[in-house]
């Protein structure tokens, strides 16, 4: 075994330069099959962010839609699943107009346009194969701002304009036909409820000309959220409800409806189920007419088991992955995306039968040392006594070591949500950091799912004081069992997670700096201009809007600005339309009034999040110079 170099953090030289980690990583998402065909949607950095529709046939993947045709829907800004296969056509959402473009499958030409006006955005399509109809929920901007929602189908058969079906809630979600094409099932909510938090699951009988009538209310409601239903091969109803405090699956039988709690599938202290950030996100499929299989998320860790109906037994499979999302199942076959702490996301293709797995495609163009990859462990601590998560990752790298004495300096990590989870899969953001002698604790604070409902509502009308009081609990966690170097220590977020890290700030000094990415500076003015999806958002994070007015400006960090004594780098999208780039500019502007060292990076043309490799490069670079003059490394030039 080769001996490791001792060296400081931030002379080790990095295998992983902030331009190879920005164009490595492709994002995969909305998995398909259809016959022995199957599809994905590929997000792609080294074409500036570019999502691209792939097919995989006999053995080999090619592109569909040519540039500059990027498939992604911008319904409720953060969109979701945005291409259906309809025969031998293939029907898909167009980023740069929002416009429905047709696909012929059989010399991937672009034969036509399904919908083409600016006031309108499309997601979550279906295909209604009985009446050759196109079923999709649609977002209509009228004049002056306003915004409403319903289910509509289109005749392809003919050039007539989306036809409303079902209208009157705020948002909707899954448009799902029955096998005999006799009833559609679908979720719908309203503000200021998230789905997370209360939804509805709906069933209308359909007639011979598709109308709706005979509308049903299933399940879900108040303080209950329901997620993906499916109708089985035997046209019994299938769906994820947290009645019971989790997201476990439940089955209607369509004769009468059960109380959640007579007729689950599933029943156990697991998450069947995650946030509705993108419509159309999928946890389980059916293998036939008595399997299910299903990914869940036990405690931080990821699962994947087969569930027989009949029975209500669960088998759990040999897991390797630590995230597994967009599980497309039929005919004992299933494709997903998963990740595992040392490979990046993959196109999973599993035959139950055979029990033989396969991988289709990698992410990661980028060819990694295992020695080189920190995989990092799922923590447990304290916080105000009660149990909290997270994953430490320690510096890791094949050729340098710190010195027997030597703690390093820590990253840490705040996501993005609140409603959303850090997980154990490899990525490379991390990496960056911990193949130059950082650490990295990507901290699963109250509110973060995976862990039950309970867990989650930790954070109702608590935000920016639980979440802040996890973060500093779990450093002080870290510093107790000396793991860490108590005088470098920094943090940062994006987003939701860039307001908790800001908050941080202004209530520690353990923190010798922060770094804030498209993050949130006052939550009045956020209340006031953000998009219309997270409009009531903060009505449970924070309290009813005005009423609880001055509890929104307590909960600022720009009206806490004078608590702040540390650099602070923010890093933002000129073209965020979640969390506008003023928010950004109103706290460096402040920070600078009070003569605190403050740095700000413009992304031009990026949006809430960075797509683009060349934005990704230079946000990584910025952040890495930032560090490095903070903590006062003495950095090698020669690291790229």
């Amino acid at each position: 075994m080769t001996k490791k170099c001792i060296a400081l953090p931030g002379a080790w030289v990095s295998h992983l330069s902030a331009a190879s980690v920005s164009q490595a990583t492709t994002r995969y998402s909305f998995v398909s099959c259809h016959g022995d065909d199957i599809y994905w949607l590929e997000g792609r950095p080294r074409e500036k962010g570019r999502t691209v529709l792939v097919r995989y046939r006999h053995g080999a993947s090619s592109d569909l839609t040519p540039e500059p045709f990027s498939v992604r829907s911008r319904v409720n800004e953060y969109g979701g699943l945005s291409y259906v296969v309809a025969g031998e056509q293939l029907i898909f959402v167009n980023d740069l107009d929002q416009s429905l473009y047709i696909l012929s499958l059989k010399d991937s030409s672009i034969i036509g346009v399904l919908a083409k006006r600016k006031d309108q955005r499309f997601a979550d399509l279906h295909y209604d194969a009985l009446r050759q109809r196109l079923l999709a929920v649609c977002e209509q901007h009228d004049p002056g701002q306003s915004v409403r929602q319903s289910l509509v189908y289109w005749d392809l058969n003919s050039d007539c304009l989306p036809v409303e079906m079902v209208s009157g809630h705020d948002f909707y979600a899954y448009p799902r036909l029955s096998p005999d094409g006799h009833k559609l099932a679908w979720m719908a909510w309203n503000h200021p409820a998230m789905p997370w938090e209360s939804s509805e699951l709906l069933v209308g009988e359909l007639s011979r000309d598709g109308q709706i009538h005979q509308i049903q209310h299933i399940a879900g409601g108040t303080q209950q959220a329901i997620l993906q239903p499916e109708w089985s091969p035997a046209g019994e109803l299938y769906f994820s409800a947290d009645s019971s405090g989790w997201w476990n699956i439940y089955r209607w039988n369509g004769t009468e409806i059960h109380t959640l709690s007579k007729n689950p599938v599933s029943n156990t202290m697991a998450e069947y189920g995650q946030p509705l950030w993108v419509l159309g996100m999928s946890n389980y499929g059916f293998l036939d007419r008595q399997h299910l299989f299903v990914s869940l998320r036990e405690q931080g860790q990821c699962g994947v088991a087969i569930i027989d109906v009949v029975s209500g037994t669960q088998t759990r499979l040999p897991n390797y992955y630590s995230s597994v999302d967009y599980v497309f199942s039929a005919n004992q076959q299933v494709v997903f995306v998963a990740s595992t702490p040392l490979l990046a996301a993959h196109i999973v293709h599993y035959h139950a039968l055979e029990k033989k797995t396969q991988i289709l495609a990698t992410s990661q163009s980028l060819e990694l040392n295992d020695a080189d990859i920190s995989q990092g462990e799922h923590r447990v601590f304290l916080s105000d006594g009660s149990e909290v998560y997270g994953f430490y990752y320690p510096p890791c790298h094949r050729e340098y070591t710190l010195g027997p004495d030597v703690l390093p300096p820590l990253i840490v990590f705040c996501h993005g949500g609140p409603t959303a989870c850090a997980t154990h899969q490899l990525n490379l953001g991390v990496q960056f950091w911990t193949n130059r002698g950082f650490a990295v604790w990507d901290v699963n604070y109250s509110g973060s799912v995976g862990y039950g409902r309970q867990y989650r509502e930790r954070l109702q009308e608590n935000w920016g004081i639980v979440d802040v009081r996890d973060c500093i609990n779990g450093v002080h966690d870290l510093i107790q069992k000396k793991m860490v170097d108590k005088h470098r220590i920094a943090i940062r977020g994006g987003s939701a997670g860039g307001f908790t890290a800001l908050n941080v700030l202004c209530h520690s000094s353990l923190f010798a700096a922060g770094c804030c990415l498209y993050g949130i500076g006052d939550l009045t003015t956020l209340m006031q201009q953000t998009h219309r999806f997270e409009r009531g958002y903060l009505h449970g994070l924070i309290g009813a809007y005005p009423e609880y007015s001055q509890r929104y400006r307590d909960r600022s960090p720009l009206h806490k600005i004078h608590q702040i004594k540390v650099p602070v780098l923010f890093i933002h999208g000129t073209e965020d339309a979640v969390v506008p780039i003023a928010q950004a500019q109103q706290m460096a502007a402040a920070l600078r009034d009070q003569q605190q060292p403050v740095a700000f990076v413009a992304l031009n043309g990026e949006q809430h999040g960075f797509r683009a490799a060349a934005s990704i490069q230079q946000a990584l670079e910025a952040e890495l110079s930032f560090y490095t003059q903070v903590f006062n490394l003495n950095r090698d030039t020669s690291v790229p």
